[in-house]
């Protein structure tokens, strides 16, 4: 029971670990489309930067 409650955090802790990469992502390709806009209007270019970054 015991192993089973800190499987369960330690899958938590990754869980909000990776919630958070995906919101720094977010965030970044936000940052990312609006100053590879100024330079490329081209949306798959920014959709493979978004990938890289």
């Amino acid at each position: 029971m015991i192993f089973f409650l800190q499987f369960f955090c330690e899958l938590q802790f990754f869980l909000n670990l990776s919630i958070n990469f995906i919101n720094l992502g977010i965030r970044n390709m936000i940052i990312v489309r609006f100053f590879t806009n100024q330079f490329c209007q081209h949306k798959l270019f920014n959709f493979y930067f978004f990938l890289f970054f």
